[in-house]
């Protein structure tokens, strides 16, 4: 594609061709793509910008990541090896590639972040065609959605201007990005034709497969031409990246790898080993599989628990008591969730709450996670917070121990998960 005495020459995978298709022709403003590591999901997104810059001449399109580092190693510098003479264009005080047009204006391509929770005000009243948002489960709903305010350009109809969300499994948009691409419940005023995704694979990219594929004599339409199975196999035998992420633990593998929407587990615990089963009868929880015990669901088939059924006891009686989605600090959040499954959702929120009053937020502790408790932890440092919240957990597993002597075999874990 010319780029107006560029040459725009990228050539897209065949389910990157699928995505510039959905960008042109979709009416749904909301497009999701990937789901999964691996699955070409940040060239995809720069594709996408040049690819509708150059269709929608002097419009302005935004490439989001959380942080700069993360913005500069992943698009940035990426962009530039691909497209050299797009360098010269590019002003690092604005971080923006401006590309010119015919009528002496330019078509640009801006890249943005948002640090903390607050950055993200700052694009109020700013204006972007289309905005792509790399490895979107690090954003929370209300961010995506103040973000989605600023998807519009003059002359555009509402239907041309995309927010394009390309996420990984996790983070804290995963309840939200799961309801509206997954699970297509919707809400409110939302319209579900609004709402568009294409999964993709680390399969789906061939860049992790070609040093095997020279080796053994393919090219790449050989790739393509298999089907899904056959690649799949060659993936994860025949790249290292593939590989890598076979060997994870089945409760991570189902969403990294299989790219699992409706599975939680892994997204917080990553030491779960499906294949073992833990009886200690000095533990209160008494038999226990997955940190799922008897004790605390005696109508359970604890022995035969599977690690999806674990997940949907964990996101249901647990992360969604808690609110964890609408907790901004994302470590804070994982914290919270750990010390509520070990300790109990009530006796954990009473810790954090008590925690905000030594950061000087003072706050009832009644252990529920109301409106009030979400607002200011929401707004404490979050960096003080968890580090207080961390103490009073060692403290009660401390006090705990010392009452219970039985229980002092336990006391070392326990002191290791608080401060992990």
């Amino acid at each position: 594609m010319d780029g107006f005495g560029l040459s725009m020459d990228f050539l897209a995978q065949p389910k990157q061709e699928q995505l510039l298709e959905l960008f042109k022709k979709s009416k749904a403003g909301w497009i999701g793509y990937g789901g999964a590591r691996g699955g070409g999901k940040s060239a995809g997104a720069r594709m996408v910008q040049i690819y509708r810059r150059l269709l929608h001449p002097g419009t302005r399109g935004l490439i989001f990541r959380r942080t700069y580092g993360q913005l500069y190693e992943n698009h940035i510098e990426p962009l530039f090896r691909q497209f050299p003479k797009l360098r010269e264009f590019y002003t690092d005080k604005h971080r923006e590639v401006r590309i010119p047009v015919p009528n002496g204006g330019f078509s640009s391509i801006v890249f943005g972040y948002a640090e903390h929770a607050k950055d993200i005000y700052s694009y109020l009243g700013k204006e972007y065609m289309d905005i792509c948002v790399d490895q979107a489960e690090q954003l929370s709903e209300d961010e995506l959605l103040l973000l989605k305010t600023c998807n519009r350009w003059p002359g555009k109809g509402a239907d041309e201007c995309k927010l394009g969300l390309f996420p990984n499994p996790g983070g804290i948009g995963h309840a939200f990005l799961k309801r509206v691409f997954h699970d297509r419940q919707y809400k409110g005023n939302e319209n579900p034709e609004d709402y568009a995704f294409l999964q993709a694979y680390g399969w789906d990219n061939v860049e992790w497969c070609r040093p095997a594929l020279v080796e053994d004599g393919f090219i790449e339409d050989d790739y393509y031409r298999w089907a899904e199975s056959k690649r799949f196999e060659y993936f994860i035998t025949r790249s290292d990246y593939g590989q890598r992420l076979n060997r994870l633990p089945e409760s991570l593998k189902i969403g990294h790898l299989l790219g699992r929407w409706d599975i939680f587990a892994g997204q917080y615990f990553d030491n779960f080993d499906p294949t073992k089963q833990v009886k200690r009868p000095e533990d209160p929880g008494s038999e226990t599989k997955y940190g799922i015990s008897k004790r605390s669901y005696p109508k359970l088939n604890v022995k035969n628990l599977t690690v999806q059924q674990a997940a949907q006891i964990y996101e249901r009686d647990f992360w969604e008591k808690i609110h964890g989605s609408k907790i901004q600090d994302q470590a804070l959040a994982n914290k919270l969730f750990d010390l509520a499954v070990n300790m109990g959702v009530g006796r954990a929120i009473r810790l954090l709450q008590e925690a905000s009053g030594l950061c000087g937020l003072p706050l009832k502790e009644d252990g529920v996670m109301g409106t009030q408790t979400l607002t200011v932890i929401n707004i404490c440092n979050s960096g003080a917070l968890l580090l207080e919240f961390k103490a009073l957990a060692s403290s009660y597993y401390r006090e705990l121990a010392h009452v219970h002597p039985a229980l002092q075999r336990f006391l070392g874990g326990w002191l290791k998960r608080a401060a992990a």
